[in-house]
């Protein structure tokens, strides 16, 4: 997240955190409003491109903000979703630092539609460069809800974390391990730790719970062992 130049402790400090009875509620005050644009503005482009890439085309003629235009949806829906997507990221962040964050948003092939695959992810990787038993993967489904209308994103959430467990986090890991071959992800470092923890099957990144081992695209890829064919699945 340093990349990203954001202060965790104002972000903080500009939430009100209230714990209900049966969920966590998490509210920015109206009274914070322009300190929470203003907090965010820069964080938030730099999850489409970073500084590096503006300036390296600056030198070359390329005006910043047209360059960032090219990046940034024009696409309400799309806007709304790409910012929930990242508001939960920075939160997650302010609770637990120190994850890799792959900045998905970075690799869309259409500024108009929103990224790939599961809304959040993040890897923690405590014992850099060697693999861990403590790696792991954190994975979060956002809705958001922009306007008005029938739509129920709290429900739909739940159904998406769904669709997470059962089969959409294995199309995440795998489209990042092709970034992470091809060389393409944000850092160097990030590149090479997907391509040990994936090529070689050292990510511990298995679904806890039963799973369908039919259904994934990468089995070997998600486990520590191998699979037992009488388990419901997991780590075996």
């Amino acid at each position: 997240m340093d990349a990203l130049g954001l202060d965790f402790d104002e972000l903080t400090a500009l939430l009100v955190e209230t714990d209900k009875d049966k969920h966590f509620l998490v509210e920015v005050s109206p009274e914070s409003v322009e300190a929470w644009a203003a907090l965010l503005g820069v964080p938030v482009r730099r999850r489409y491109v970073a500084d590096e890439h503006l300036e390296a085309r600056a030198a070359q003629g390329i005006e910043p903000g047209a360059l960032a235009g090219t990046y940034v949806p024009d696409n309400p829906s799309v806007m709304s979703g790409d910012f929930g997507e990242m508001i939960a990221a920075f939160y997650l962040a302010s609770k637990q630092d120190g994850a890799i964050d792959p900045l998905k948003w970075r690799f869309k092939n259409d500024r108009n539609k929103s990224a790939p695959t599961s809304d959040v992810v993040r890897f923690f990787l405590p014992a850099w460069p060697e693999a861990s038993e403590e790696d792991h993967a954190e994975c979060a489904e956002v809705k958001s809800k922009p306007s008005s209308g029938n739509s129920k994103p709290i429900v739909s959430t739940l159904k998406g974390s769904e669709t997470d467990r059962s089969g959409r986090l294995d199309k995440t890991l795998n489209w990042l391990k092709e970034l992470a071959i091809q060389g393409t992800l944000a850092d160097p470092d990030w590149d090479e730790a997907m391509r040990i923890r994936f090529a070689e099957h050292h990510f511990d990144a298995a679904l806890i719970g039963p799973v369908d081992y039919n259904y994934t695209t990468d089995k070997a890829g998600l486990l520590i062992g191998g699979v037992d064919s009488n388990a419901d699945g997991g780590v075996s």
